[in-house]
């Protein structure tokens, strides 16, 4: 049985058993945002969810409909990252009560609230957040925080293909004392950078990453040549390394 199905038997089941729900429920399925009325400013301000409204949701007809229709795409469709986050908090507040009853219906809201973020918000505008974290930190917490999980979302969207990113390698970076571990990870990037934005990807997840990044500005005024550099001057300072750890080991 596929979702619609699911959604057709589950409707009709519960029209005869309780027609005040199954027109409630209905609304919900149409309308979504009718009953998720908070907006984004009111989900930042820690405002979820309008409890007059939502008090007759709080039940386990409610939560057997949630399991089938966080499964539905068109249903997905009229909801935002922000309706998911009310629904999210919602859903929380009821399952506490129920002894984590209802785990699989909040792990489905996050999943779909994770797609929604991606899509939406977009991770790569905390950006600037990232790259000012990496400059402010001298004590390498941060570089340490991004640069050795290059291959991350945030890390991705922030720093991959950005001129700002190469021009903090040269400036700062490369004059920390990093270990080598921090520098193959930072000689990565940069080789993802390149492959990107060279059209030569090697994984799904690449080809997926430079779709992405085709819609910023910033990855079509990527130098690569200068990234190339980089790479070379890092590829060095890793040898350096090496080179003077023997010398330690020999003396």
């Amino acid at each position: 049985m596929d979702v619609k199905d699911k959604i057709n038997a589950y409707y009709y089941n519960l029209k005869n058993k309780d027609e005040f729900k199954y027109f409630l429920f209905k609304k919900f399925y149409i309308s979504p945002k009718k009953v998720l009325t908070k907006t984004e400013n009111d989900v930042k301000n820690n405002d979820f969810y309008d409890e007059n409204i939502l008090k007759n949701y709080r039940n386990t007809e409610f939560m057997d409909l949630l399991s089938i229709v966080l499964y539905d795409n068109d249903f997905l469709c009229k909801l935002n990252y922000y309706n998911l986050k009310s629904l999210e908090i919602f859903v929380d507040d009821y399952n506490k009560k129920c002894n984590n009853k209802y785990a699989d219906v909040m792990r489905l809201i996050g999943i779909n609230a994770r797609i929604k973020y991606n899509s939406e918000i977009k991770i790569y505008d905390l950006k600037e957040k990232v790259l000012n974290e990496i400059k402010e930190n001298k004590d390498n917490q941060s570089v340490t925080l991004y640069l050795n999980y290059y291959n991350s979302d945030k890390v991705v969207d922030s720093l991959i293909c950005d001129n700002k990113f190469l021009d903090l390698l040269e400036s700062d970076i490369l004059n920390r004392d990093l270990n080598e571990f921090t520098i193959t990870n930072i000689i990565e990037m940069l080789l993802l950078s390149i492959r990107i934005k060279t059209n030569s990807p090697e994984t799904l997840d690449e080809i997926y990453t430079r779709k992405r990044l085709m819609k910023r500005e910033y990855y079509y005024e990527f130098d690569i040549q200068k990234a190339k550099e980089l790479v070379f001057k890092l590829e060095n300072k890793l040898k350096e390394i090496k080179h003077n750890r023997k010398i330690i080991y020999l003396s």
